[in-house]
């Protein structure tokens, strides 16, 4: 069908960009590019703003063993603790927000999730970046070793780096095992979503079924968002 388009409208940009899309979910990611770029030559900022990095993003899957050093932007992955707070004022604040589209449009995105944890890392969040290794982890991100130096790294300096070396241990462990219960819980706020949404469409086949109706649903039956 999209092929089909693609022949009526060549210029289309949903077309490409679809096409870009079903491509990616297929795991041809240097078919995908293709069809992104020239969907960004039609409209540069691509969908949610995220044009450009989510060509980076694909690019990136087509060729990862070419940037073992680097993450999906190009930039050198950390080797060491750095110093706290080297994001600062509006440059922290739209990196964090692309960041922030780029893991919500791309759920499995592992590599996102990792950038977003050294991104959290060096701007002094460091809770919420032993969460995103985690979930790097978790997504099945080929660097296991990197993520688990970084996340001993980032628990160490929370903990003001204890000297008793299976005190840390056992404590990182407790760490991680508290955080994985938390994604638990947000998988299964995320079935309820899921559950309730198809509850409405069901009910309301002719309606347009939108976030707040779900939750209205949801909190009718007492249901709260959860999210780690």
């Amino acid at each position: 069908m999209l092929r089909l388009s693609l022949r009526k409208f060549p210029g289309d940009y949903y077309t490409l960009s679809n096409l870009g899309v079903l491509y990616k979910k297929k795991g041809d990611f240097s078919k995908a590019a293709k069809f992104i770029e020239q969907a960004l030559k039609i409209r540069p900022e691509g969908h949610m703003g995220l044009g450009d990095w989510y060509l980076k993003m694909l690019l990136y899957r087509a060729n990862e063993e070419t940037f073992e050093k680097k993450n999906f932007l190009g930039q050198e992955v950390l080797t060491k603790y750095l110093k706290l707070n080297k994001y600062k004022g509006k440059e922290k604040y739209f990196k964090l927000i692309k960041l922030k589209k780029m893991v919500l449009n791309d759920q499995h995105f592992a590599d996102g999730f990792l950038a977003l944890a050294d991104f959290l890392s060096e701007s002094g969040e460091l809770n919420l970046a032993l969460r995103a290794y985690m979930r790097a982890e978790v997504l099945g991100h080929s660097k296991s070793d990197y993520i688990q130096m970084r996340f001993n790294a980032v628990f160490k300096h929370v903990k003001h780096l204890f000297k008793d070396d299976d005190k840390t241990k056992s404590l990182v462990e407790k760490q991680r095992e508290i955080i994985l219960n938390e994604f638990k819980k947000a998988e299964q706020w995320s079935l309820e979503f899921q559950k309730a949404e198809a509850e409405l469409i069901k009910k309301y086949p002719k309606a347009k079924v939108e976030y707040k109706h779900v939750y209205k649903l949801l909190k009718a039956k007492k249901i709260s968002p959860y999210r780690p």
